[in-house]
């Protein structure tokens, strides 16, 4: 009963957040999906985005592969896995102008975005 009163209290009071990150030389914007950079702008596809947005909440904190496994793609088998790879992988071409910004695997735990 307890977790359908959480259930609840979150679809009728959604928790207010943050709708543009600003990190390094970057600000994203999680309405539009759009990385910006200066002068040049990049609308990121659904999963970057979202893999973005979940590491920009957890800015400078590891974030679980399987945390964005679930909630992004539902499964955390081994090819949803490799997936996520290749996301990150976009992700870190994407904010490799900017060196102060990285996203860091964690060996067998998860990926950090850190800002030096």
């Amino acid at each position: 009963m307890s977790r359908v009163k959480a259930l609840a209290e979150r679809i009728y009071n959604p928790v207010e957040e943050e709708k543009i990150y600003k990190f390094g030389s970057f600000t994203f914007d999680t309405i539009e999906w759009t990385l910006v950079n200066g002068d040049s702008s990049e609308t990121l596809s659904s999963r970057e985005a979202r893999i973005l947005h979940h590491l920009c909440r957890k800015m400078n904190e590891v974030v679980p592969a399987q945390t964005l496994l679930i909630d992004i793609w539902g499964d955390d088998d081994y090819y949803m896995s490799r997936s996520l790879i290749v996301f990150i992988t976009h992700l870190r071409h994407k904010l490799a102008p900017d060196p102060s910004v990285q996203i860091v695997n964690v060996r067998g735990v998860g990926y950090k975005l850190v800002c030096k």
